[in-house]
């Protein structure tokens, strides 16, 4: 949506039993707002119902947001796994699979980047020569429960 007057310069989660909000802001006064969830696989357009609760949920936080224009409403299925956590899983030889940000994509997909970069540059550095290896490292990791190997029970849904 655009609405001019408001500056935020930074994202936003409203943390609110019913409604959780994003507010991304982006350049020229333009801010997506996001996201309502209902769990299943319904690709049908956008609800009256979940528009209404988004864009209150929006007004809450600046009122500014009452005169906002809306230029697009996208409803969309979003990657996850049962647990609704991320995971950067190896291989064990050339490949890293990034599955599951769900709807903290854009929130959480720096760190997840950052984590995969150090995930492969130690594999390739051969960091992993066996599964203790692999432990230790993760374990010393920023953010060790998002990295796994192909043989834990975790796997991409």
């Amino acid at each position: 949506m655009r609405a001019p007057g408001i500056g935020l310069t930074r994202p936003v989660r409203l943390l609110h039993p019913r409604y959780p909000l994003y507010i991304a802001p982006k350049q020229d006064d333009l801010y997506v707002i996001g996201a309502t969830e209902v769990e299943g696989e319904d690709m049908s357009p956008v609800s009256v119902r979940s528009a209404l609760e988004l864009l209150s949920a929006a007004f809450s936080v600046h009122p500014a947001f009452g005169e906002a224009r809306i230029l697009e409403l996208n409803a969309q299925c979003r990657p996850t796994l049962p647990d609704h956590r991320p995971a950067v899983i190896w291989d064990g030889a050339t490949t890293l699979a990034v599955n599951g940000l769900y709807r903290h994509g854009f929130m959480i997909a720096p760190e997840v980047a950052h984590a995969a970069v150090a995930f492969a540059q130690a594999a390739l550095g051969g960091a992993f020569a066996d599964a203790d290896a692999f432990t230790a490292w993760r374990d010393a990791a920023r953010w060790p429960t998002l990295l796994h190997h192909r043989d834990d029970a975790r796997q991409p849904a």
